[in-house]
């Protein structure tokens, strides 16, 4: 194959494996000078093999990006690529079931398989701890993430597609579930461990200052889990629930009361006002407190 052709069917193939939009006269042109589908599929194999190793040193966000790009395009890519095969087909072979049309007709399922193998299933584990690790940027104030990014790797953690491709992990755990094994149970795990460190330096003697940190808190994580968890899974009520449990601990609600109390008896109306504001963004304890108020202070006329 003259070095010329060589060329353009590797600027092809980088296109391909870059899994931005190539252009029909692209495939037209490749169409004319591709006379060996091994070389095309070597080709390949050597491109995919050099991005897997360049993905290994993107960063976590870059890494997500890269993924999500792949995963959705990399069977359109296939196709391009079959397509100019096929042409090869139609001219030269003519209906001739020949070993060289075999091969052509296989160059998409072959290309799909190296794609599988080389980057969705290679870069799997790191993509997981990749999503997790953004997480935790994100809540330690060190990394400002787009929630659709998480949002479009958990989609994919619930693609029949992928279960298929990643039933059983590394060190041969069966996977029931990817969504559940892969990050829901790691990703309620570090939350609980971030959000117990940041009580543990919280003072509870002063109640209305502890419930304005906590409310920012609370108010801030659900804001934005709700942006990236699925809807149809538990994730969001059980984070939820490990949250409020974590922060209103023992007799906080006797203790919230007896503040309200008082601040009623002296008739401290600004203080309610901040101690309603306080609590207003977390819906436990503020439907409690509404509860209380409504019996006890608008019924006997307080």
């Amino acid at each position: 194959m003259p070095n010329e052709n060589q060329f353009q069917i590797e600027y092809f193939i980088n296109k391909i494996c870059s899994c931005e939009q190539v252009s029909p006269e692209l495939i037209v042109k490749t169409q004319s000078i591709i006379s060996d589908p091994e070389y095309i599929t070597t080709c390949l194999e050597s491109t995919l093999n050099d991005l897997s190793e360049n993905a290994r040193l993107m960063s976590d966000v870059d890494l997500l990006v890269f993924y999500i790009k792949h995963w959705k395009n990399y069977r359109l890519m296939c196709d391009a690529l079959y397509t100019s095969c096929l042409s090869l087909n139609l001219q030269r072979i003519q209906y001739n079931f020949s070993q060289e049309e075999k091969q052509i007709e296989n160059i998409s399922v072959t290309s799909q398989r190296l794609w599988e193998t080389i980057l969705i299933k290679s870069l799997f584990s790191r993509v997981t701890k990749a999503c997790l690790n953004a997480i935790d940027e994100h809540r330690n104030n060190r990394l400002n993430l787009d929630p659709n990014i998480i949002k479009d790797v958990l989609n994919i953690y619930s693609d029949e597609n992928l279960y298929i491709l990643i039933k059983q992990d590394k060190i041969n755990r069966t996977i029931t579930d990817i969504y559940i094994d892969c990050f829901e149970s790691q990703y309620l795990q570090n939350a609980q461990k971030f959000f117990t460190d940041r009580k543990n330096h919280l003072r509870t003697d002063e109640l209305i200052e502890y419930l304005i940190s906590i409310s920012n808190y609370l108010h801030n994580e659900l804001t934005f889990a709700k942006r990236y968890l699925p809807a149809e899974r538990s994730t969001y009520s059980d984070l939820t629930d490990i949250l409020e449990h974590l922060f209103f601990f023992g007799n906080i609600f006797h203790n919230v009361w007896n503040d309200l109390e008082l601040l009623v008896e002296q008739e401290n109306y600004f203080q309610i006002a901040n101690f309603y504001k306080a609590i207003n963004q977390v819906p436990r304890i503020k439907n409690v407190v509404v509860e209380l108020i409504e019996t006890e202070f608008y019924h006997s006329g307080r």
